[in-house]
């Protein structure tokens, strides 16, 4: 073989070598990307359920702080709740509810997901 084709084959397998390691760097990159992605999401959601949660309980007790002379029920601060979001248990501060005569109050918005992780965990 002679010279230069030694150094054209040399130069041929470095340019190889160097692209699948740039290939390597870029699924590397768009997997962060993606897990990044995920992770925002995730977030974006717990933070929508949370102010949901807030909705229903400001329904039920009116505003923070405010004079309320209809109220059915009264703030009665937070709970430790698990909620499956992403395929994982997350944990979640649960706001509480009391009514007038002391019964803890479900809100609409924890029924309705407990109901669903009810009917999901028998599909799986």
């Amino acid at each position: 073989m002679s010279k230069s084709a030694r150094r054209s084959t040399k130069k041929k397998a470095e340019d190889e070598s160097s692209e699948v390691r740039s290939r390597g760097g870029l699924m590397e990159v768009l997997r962060d990307s993606r897990l990044a992605l995920r992770e925002l999401v995730l977030e974006a959601g717990l933070g929508v359920f949370q102010e949901l949660l807030e909705e229903d309980r400001e329904r039920l007790c009116g505003r923070r702080h405010e004079r309320f002379a209809d109220r059915e029920a009264y703030r009665h601060g937070h709970d430790a709740g698990r909620l499956v979001m992403g395929g994982r248990q997350v944990r979640i501060r649960r706001p509480r509810v009391r009514s007038k005569d002391g019964v803890e109050l479900r809100l609409p918005t924890w029924e309705v997901s407990t109901a669903l992780k009810k009917r999901a965990i028998p599909a799986f």
